[in-house]
Parts: structure tokens; sequence; C-alpha cells
């Protein structure tokens, strides 16, 4: 059985080629994968870009503090808060697609640009955790991963969220554990972590109602620990005596530093109208904050302050904040982040920041607003639809021009 080669007549494969649609389609299907690809890769770069590790200021130092080697290279330190990765139950499947392609696309991105030697995750990474199975949560851990990989040379460190493990009222033993099983080695959730010389305490929030359950109990005791800890490295620094209760704390902190303190929930504030900066426009109406709800209660943010945290940062509320916070004698900056995701916010944003045992830089870091990609991809369409109906209308009139009889003189 021979086999025959089938082809299109010559003259009708000149005719296609010749065609308008054939002409000018390809052309413009091919400025349309460049519109794709500059609102979809592109735009991350020429806005990150833009985004740079702020300078430590000499005048901000704490004064004798140890430093030791590591001033030499400061801790580049980014953060992140509210990614509110959809599960299983909510949100339709392109929202979910396409939120994550953003959060993703810039977290490459970042990642590329800005190489961190910390990666904080401010809570609430899962958006449905406290319904999730064991193993629906395990798959989203997996995809958290997946959309979020850690560098070799980086530190992961993440804290609680309401939205990972409930409210206090609804977080139980099992949605605490096996957060922690996957994030963290604190079975409370409550850890200092000292990196470089500088000490983050990293809490949960959810469990510092202070009404003694067993979560509150547990978080509270870990607390106290790091509380003694600071507290006798801080008498070694000022060259007090210090008694054999300290000995095992001074393991853990030889060298005194001003604690950053991680967490989901703001400091109490009764509303954004004490923020230095804020996102929301001038006249536009302020909410009123609960305690345990939006914010942690006031005795519990006198506690931490009693710390004397030279900075804290949280997320929760999807909205800036630039708080300070005066205890006693001393000062406490307090950066509430706004949400990562585009789902939350038209203009998602992350601090970079940089730490030395005595002094820190913070900056923030604006990703591309949606409404600019969605300006971008219309103006984009209209001009390639445009100058396809242009090229057409010449195409005819030329058409219509070649085929004119010529008239006899």
């Amino acid at each position: 059985m021979t086999r025959r080669n089938f082809s299109l007549p010559t003259n009708l494969l000149m005719e296609i080629q010749s065609s308008f649609w054939f002409r000018h389609l390809v052309k413009a299907l091919l400025g349309v994968g460049i519109v794709v690809f500059f609102c979809e890769v592109v735009i991350y770069y020429l806005v990150l870009l833009q985004c740079t590790w702020p300078l430590l200021d000499n005048a901000s130092k704490d004064a004798g503090i140890f430093s030791g080697r590591v001033n030499d290279y400061p801790l580049k330190v980014m953060m992140i808060a509210d990614t509110h990765l959809l599960g299983p139950f909510k949100g339709h499947w392109f929202d979910k697609l396409r939120r994550e392609w953003q959060m993703s696309r810039t977290y490459a991105t970042a990642m590329t640009l800005h190489q961190p030697d910390v990666i904080v995750f401010l809570g609430d990474i899962f958006d449905e955790g406290q319904w999730m199975d064991n193993m629906q949560f395990n798959k989203d851990f997996q995809r958290f991963q997946t959309l979020f990989p850690k560098p070799k040379k980086s530190t992961l460190i993440v804290t609680a969220g309401n939205h990972d493990v409930g409210f206090h009222y609804k977080m139980t033993k099992s949605l605490l554990s096996r957060f922690q099983r996957l994030f963290s080695q604190s079975e409370s959730g409550v850890e200092m972590i000292t990196i470089k010389g500088t000490t983050f305490l990293v809490l949960n929030s959810m469990a510092l109602d202070g009404d003694g359950c067993s979560f509150c109990a547990s978080a509270e005791k870990d607390l106290s620990r790091f509380e003694q800890a600071l507290n006798c490295s801080l008498m070694v620094h000022e060259k007090r005596a210090v008694d054999q209760s300290c000995e095992k704390a001074l393991t853990q902190l030889p060298h005194y530093s001003r604690p950053v303190i991680l967490q989901h929930f703001p400091l109490f504030r009764s509303d954004d109208s004490v923020c230095q900066e804020r996102d929301e426009p001038l006249g536009a109406a302020i909410e009123k904050y609960r305690e345990r709800w939006e914010v942690i209660s006031k005795s519990m943010t006198k506690r931490l302050l009693k710390l004397n945290p030279r900075a804290v940062f949280n997320g929760h509320i999807h909205r800036s904040c630039l708080n300070v916070h005066t205890y006693e004698d001393h000062t406490t900056r307090e950066w509430t982040l706004n949400s990562f995701s585009w789902r939350n916010t038209n203009n998602p944003s992350f601090i970079l920041s940089v730490f030395t045992p005595d002094n820190f830089a913070v900056s923030r870091c604006f990703m591309p607003k949606e409404s600019t990609v969605l300006f971008t991809y219309l103006v984009s369409l209209m001009g390639i639809v445009l100058w396809v109906l242009f090229r057409r209308y010449r195409w005819i009139r030329y058409q219509g021009f070649v085929k004119l009889p010529l008239q006899r003189s």
C-alpha cells in the first residue's frame, strides 16, 4: 500500500499566505503574547527594582550593645503578612489561580533581586486552615512550599495566624500542633530565635489572652522563660550582679540585644488614628479595634513593651501602619504590614529590613497594583484591536484599488 503525500494546491497556498488574516493575525497574536509576558513577568521586575535594602543610620544605634564581628554582615530580613492561600471550600478556581500566581511571581522576583537572609511570614498563611482536615492541610502546606520555596541559605520564620489555627475560642490542640509541627520547633508557638546577634521573639497572638487556658498557660510559660533570659542578659550587659537562676538563661542569650517581636496581631491600639503612616486616604472612616480580636489586650501589650523591644512586626488587619509606643523611658516602633495578596487589597506590600545587634532599618516595598496591571491589559489589547482594524481598512481599500477597471480614452 503506497503512502500519498497530501498538500494544498500551490495557488491556494499562495492565496492563504497573501491573505489579510494570515499576515496580520500572527502579528496580533505575537503582540498579545508580549503584553501577557510584560504584565505577568516583566512588570514585577520593573516595580521591585525600585525597592532597595534600607541603609543603617549610625545615629539610631543602641549605645553600648555588643556587636562583635556580626556587624560586618548586617542581617537582611524580608517580611510578609496575610497570604491567605485559598483552600478547598472558598473562592473560585480562577481567583485562586490568579492570586497564587501574583504572589508567587512577586516572591520569586524578590528572591532573585534581593536575596534575603531571613524570610518571615507573619501569620494567616492559609485562609481556611481552621476548617481543613489533616490531609487537606498537608496538601496546602505542600502548595505553600511550591509557591514560596525557601532558598537553601535563608532561614524561614513563621508565626501562626487566626486563619491558620483559629481564634482563641476556636483553637484546639490538634489545629495548633499540626501547624507548629510543620512550621516551627515550638509547641506553643512562642520561641526565641537569635541570628547574627539579633534576637527575634516569635509569639502566638491567639494564645496571649491570659485566661488560663491550656494554650495560654503553655505560651505564657515559654514567654516567661524568654523574659528571664532577656532580663538576665540585660543585667550582665549593665554589669549588675546575677544569681544562679540566670546561668541557664544566659546560655540562650549570652550577649544582650533589644528583641524584635514577631506576631500576627498588632499591639493594642483603639484605631489607626495613632498611625504615623497608614494606607487609608485622608477623610476615610476609621475602624475601631477590639481587644483580642483585631489587636492583643492592653495588659499583654504592656507586658511586651516592658521587654523594651526595638521593633514589633505584625499583620492581621490588612492595612499598613507605623505606630510608635512609649513605655517608661524607651520607645518602640511597631509596623503593621499590609496583606501580601491582591485578594485583600489593591496595593499589597512587604517589608525589607536590615538588622545588626545594635541597629536596624526598615523600608516598605510595594508590589504592582492590580489596577495598573488591568489598565495595561485593557489599553494594550485595545491598541492591538485598533491596529488590526486599521490594517484591515487599508487592505480593503488596496484590494478595491487593484480591482478597479481601466477606463478607455
